[in-house]
């Protein structure tokens, strides 16, 4: 299966202007348009991501989008996600992290909770002497045996061939993790459950309304190390958007203002 993999800063004038399709704005949000769109090295670069999205019903296109506060909000890119799901299919929900553990706000279309003391580490916060940043942006850790993780969905994902993976470090030292969609118990029998160093991969068909993880005790377990989840559509089709925002502090937001070309007001 070949995934094409981007990472832009402004992703927006693709969804809005789906390679002729136009979206009419509202007059009264005086949006200047002139600063709404990408740039290539070259027309081929043009040409190439063009292509993969007129092939997209064949070939699933996986874009990241990396960012700031809004981006782990969610709000501007659930609206995007949903135009690029309509446009073009969607390949499923995408990347997914337990921000309440991480002692920060949560997704708009998802709510989290923990159980037990976690500490955690961030982007904007640079590198830490022993936690290490998964693809969110955000690390969190535990050393309590008997902490969770808890995902509650605002709207149910629909039933599908999910294909599901749970991003986590799984060595020696890793506190087993027992899963839960929706109270049911994820194992080897029923779902195919398979384990890779960096966490663990399985099918699901049924919608889902909530997630939880458990610790379990193992011998020579210290700690269980938490990356995220994502749920794409097991088909090889449609468009995956993951929004892995990473909220900044004040003054790391004021510079890219002053750097930033848009008209903004206060």
């Amino acid at each position: 299966m070949k995934k094409l993999i981007l990472s832009f800063s402004v992703l927006f004038e693709i969804c809005l202007n789906s390679f002729g399709q136009t979206l009419d704005l509202p007059a009264s949000l005086k949006i200047d348009t002139s600063f709404a769109y990408l740039q290539f090295y070259s027309n081929s670069t043009f040409t190439k991501l063009a292509n993969h999205f007129k092939n997209v019903k064949n070939d699933k296109l996986v874009i990241l989008h990396y960012g700031g506060s809004h981006i782990q909000a969610e709000n501007p890119t659930t609206i995007a996600r949903g135009n690029f799901h309509k446009t073009f299919g969607s390949g499923g929900r995408g990347l997914m992290f337990n921000y309440n553990a991480a002692n920060t706000y949560s997704s708009v279309n998802y709510t989290s909770s923990k159980k037990g003391e976690w500490k955690f580490i961030k982007s904007f916060q640079g590198r830490h002497a022993t936690i290490p940043l998964g693809v969110c942006g955000m690390t969190v850790e535990t050393n309590d045996v008997n902490a969770a993780l808890n995902f509650n969905l605002k709207n149910v994902i629909e039933s599908d061939n999910h294909e599901v993976v749970v991003f986590f470090e799984n060595d020696s030292i890793s506190y087993d993790v027992s899963i839960y969609f929706d109270s049911v118990l994820i194992d080897s029998a029923h779902n195919k459950l398979q384990y890779f160093p960096y966490g663990a991969s399985f099918k699901y068909k049924e919608g889902i309304h909530s997630i939880r993880l458990e610790m379990k005790a193992k011998a020579n377990g210290k700690r269980f190390r938490f990356y995220g989840l994502s749920v794409e559509n097991e088909e090889n089709s449609g468009i995956v958007y993951h929004s892995t925002g990473v909220g900044q502090r004040l003054f790391v937001r004021f510079y890219y203002w002053i750097k930033c070309p848009i008209k903004q007001q206060f």
